[in-house]
């Protein structure tokens, strides 16, 4: 009868026990979850200045260096090829070409799937030369931009504002967030330049 009893003080303190290390478990659990919800309010509290100092600290050799290159893929869809050089090398970007762009649908597609599928601490860069005049991509499904030099000419500078700003939402809406476009060129021989000067 003692020993039963014994067995029975036994087995209430075991529960006791493995109820008290699911409990605790659970409050472990809690008191992580509060220590990531303040590092989560201590992240959203920073400058952009100190996220991107914090971003930067926190990447390898390998990955700083990968941020400085930009590369072009084959194709019009997202293939291994492409996958491996992005996250073996932690490309910071890709440019796009003709023979990347069939359509603003399938740009936009291959777009968000290329930034989905990078792996990187940072989005990336992907780019274009949408330049106006004899530089243009997808010049059949996009209205491109006139050249630099034919609107320089108008003396209108609004509509280089205009220009910039419908270029550069059209881009957008296919996620591409770079283009090598003439900015500030001055006096070249070719259409490239908003000044009518010209280098002799």
């Amino acid at each position: 009868m003692r020993k039963q009893k014994i067995i029975g003080i036994v087995i209430i303190i075991v529960i006791v026990l493995a109820i008290l290390g699911i409990n605790n478990r659970s409050i472990f659990n809690d008191d992580e979850q509060v220590i990531q919800d303040k590092q989560q309010i201590k992240q959203e509290n920073l400058t952009i200045d100190e996220k991107v100092d914090k971003t930067v600290e926190s990447m390898s050799q390998t990955e700083k260096l990968g941020q400085m290159v930009m590369i072009g893929i084959q194709g019009t869809k997202v293939d291994d090829d492409s996958l491996y050089m992005l996250n073996q090398y932690h490309m910071g970007g890709v440019i796009l070409f003709d023979r990347n762009m069939e359509s603003p649908e399938q740009v936009k597609q291959l777009t968000s799937d290329l930034q989905a599928q990078s792996n990187e601490k940072v989005p990336l860069f992907i780019g274009i030369d949408e330049e106006g005049g004899d530089v243009v991509r997808m010049a059949e499904k996009l209205t491109p931009p006139p050249s630099q030099k034919e609107i320089g000419a108008t003396g209108d500078i609004e509509q280089a504002k205009t220009w910039a700003i419908k270029t550069a939402k059209s881009l957008k809406d296919m996620g591409i967030n770079v283009n090598f476009a003439p900015v500030a060129d001055v006096g070249s021989n070719d259409k490239r330049s908003y000044s009518i000067i010209q280098i002799q």
